[in-house]
Parts: C-alpha cells; sequence; structure tokens
C-alpha cells in the first residue's frame, strides 16, 4: 500500500490516474474492486488528504519469479501547475 495527496492547494480539481503493469492490481476505498488501474480526485477541498491505494499481485497459477512491474501516475487539471505531471516507480514481486 501507499498514499497519495498533494503538496499544494489547486485551484481546480485534479484528477491522478494511476496504471499498473500486468499482472499487479490496484484498488482504493471509493473503487475497492481490484483493477489494473484507477483514478483519485483531489479538490481544492480534500487536497492534503491522503489517498490509500492497495498494490496486489494475484496467484494466477504461474510462476513467474521475481519481477519489478511499473505503476505509473500522470495528473489532468486546469491547474496547470498539476496539469501533466507524470511519475512511476517500481514494485518488486517474488513468485
Amino acid at each position: 500500500t501507499y498514499t497519495v495527496s498533494l503538496s499544494v492547494q489547486p485551484s481546480s480539481a485534479v484528477t491522478v490516474h494511476i496504471a499498473a503493469e500486468s499482472p499487479l492490481l490496484l484498488a482504493t476505498a471509493s473503487q475497492p474492486t481490484p483493477a489494473a488501474s484507477l483514478t483519485l480526485t483531489f479538490t481544492p477541498a480534500n487536497w492534503d488528504v491522503s489517498q490509500l491505494v492497495t498494490v496486489s499481485a494475484p496467484d494466477n497459477g504461474v510462476i513467474d519469479g521475481e519481477r519489478q512491474v511499473q505503476v505509473a501516475h500522470s495528473a489532468t487539471s486546469a491547474d496547470v501547475r498539476y496539469d501533466g505531471i507524470a511519475s512511476s516507480f517500481l514494485v518488486r514481486t517474488q513468485d
């Protein structure tokens, strides 16, 4: 699991798109069904409230060994301070 929040209050809503490479799945409290991608929305009212993202790798019956899999983030907003920001990180899985 990890959390996502904004560092500065936006002037308008910020949508953060999160996508995980297969076989990882993502879920949040508002999107509890694990999926390969999801979105988080931050507003001027909740910008500093961390949103928890759960990352899981379902058992698919195939032994993959150790792998590094990417989780990518990109933001869209009318607020130019956030629009177009992108980042990613690697998750190490062992099967």
